[in-house]
């Protein structure tokens, strides 16, 4: 590729930048609770989660937005969105208006989410998508990485407020897709199978096989949102370090996702049925570990494991949910997943406040990977009878 033809791959990517910085912002969590001292815990939590709710419903208006304006409208729409929203982050003087903030956060994220990889699947073919796909994976990891780094940062020099301001990237990102990126229009496809193939019912056992993946992602999501909101909390209460170091932990976790999608392909190939029960394993020691270690280097370690466990779980369950879901199908079956993963990260709070009202996160984690010890048992024999099936 050319320079020039680089820039719309290089605008089409920056998207990614911001679909998994959502949660970048954890460790702000303790500081704002003490400046809103009037606020429950579980309030102050959702200014994490608050997006993922916004975003999973943008992102079914937004199917309906390209078919009527095309893609660059709908992009452009969204960056103004996380550029509002970034502003009245900074400035929010009472926790309402911050959670108002968020919210436009992930509407705006959720208008765009989807183009992230569609433009790509649209516009490239042959090794260039292929390549492109991989980095747009990559791109997400980066984004999350480097947004917990520099709250991290923002955090050990200024305050909380000025942590959303690593949202300011939508300006470049805002320019390099009016400029670079053309408009697409998805026009409706002649189709050329018959009513019948296209009023395609899904059966029963199907149905059911599909809504076990999806039971199995909310659960994996909401444990991986726990961690998300609850370590620098538990760093900072727990005189582990500070709250910069706090963020930190945030930066762990996504290179952990990050190394654990790159070594996907390969630690598929070696555990084959057996992968997600090993993954749900790892989950539940890592719980183990942060709930129980009562040292910053345990909880650091069992954070990685649940980052590399959430780069393996992710497209694991998204191949083996959509295997089964016919192909006229499968775009509804992707959204679904992505609204149940999203609905997990927004009713998280509330999930581990009724797990642990107490507030104690040790009690909690220590629930988390029971209710996770028993997912892996069903997980477990599921596997054993798939392995017997295809054996006998």
């Amino acid at each position: 590729m050319t320079k020039v033809a680089k820039l719309p791959a290089l605008s089409i990517l920056s998207l990614s930048l911001l679909t998994m910085a959502t949660g970048a912002t954890a460790g702000t969590i303790s500081e704002i609770g003490r400046e809103f001292t009037q606020a429950s815990q579980a309030t102050v939590e959702l200014t994490v989660t608050m997006p993922s709710m916004t975003m999973a419903i943008f992102i079914i208006i937004s199917n309906f937005l390209i078919k009527k304006t095309g893609t660059k409208k709908v992009i452009i729409a969204g960056l103004t969105l996380v550029l509002l929203s970034t502003i009245l982050s900074l400035v929010s003087p009472t926790i309402g208006m911050l959670l108002a903030a968020r919210a436009l956060l992930g509407a705006g994220i959720g208008l765009f989410n989807s183009l992230a990889v569609s433009l790509i699947d649209y516009l490239y073919q042959g090794q260039i998508r292929e390549r492109l796909l991989g980095y747009q994976n990559t791109f997400q990891g980066i984004g999350a990485t480097v947004g917990a780094l520099l709250v991290s940062g923002l955090l050990a020099i200024f305050n909380w407020r000025l942590a959303f301001a690593i949202y300011l990237i939508s300006v470049p990102i805002l320019f390099l897709n009016w400029r670079y990126v053309p408009n697409v229009n998805y026009a409706p496809q002649k189709s050329q199978t018959s009513p019948a193939q296209l009023d395609v019912k899904m059966a029963k056992s199907t149905k059911w096989a599909f809504g076990y993946y999806f039971g199995i992602l909310f659960c994996l999501m909401v444990a991986y949102m726990t961690i998300n909101v609850k370590v620098p909390s538990l760093i900072v209460d727990q005189h582990l370090s500070t709250p910069a170091v706090g963020s930190m932990a945030i930066v762990v976790m996504s290179i952990g996702t990050i190394i654990g999608g790159a070594a996907y392909g390969k630690v598929l190939k070696l555990l084959g049925n057996y992968m997600m029960a090993v993954v749900i394993l790892l989950m539940v020691g890592a719980f183990l570990t942060i709930g129980f270690g009562g040292h910053l280097s345990a909880v650091l370690v069992g954070t990685f494991i649940v980052g590399g466990s959430f780069g393996l779980y992710v497209p694991l369950i998204f191949s083996r949910a959509l295997s089964i879901v016919p192909p006229a199908r499968s775009n509804d079956g992707s959204t679904m997943l992505l609204i149940g993963s999203n609905l997990a990260n927004f009713l998280c709070p509330y999930i581990d406040k009724v797990l642990n009202p107490g507030r104690d996160e040790s009690q909690l984690f220590l629930m988390v990977a029971m209710i996770l010890g028993v997912v892996l048992v069903v997980e477990f024999v599921k596997s054993i009878r798939v392995r017997e099936s295809v054996t006998g």
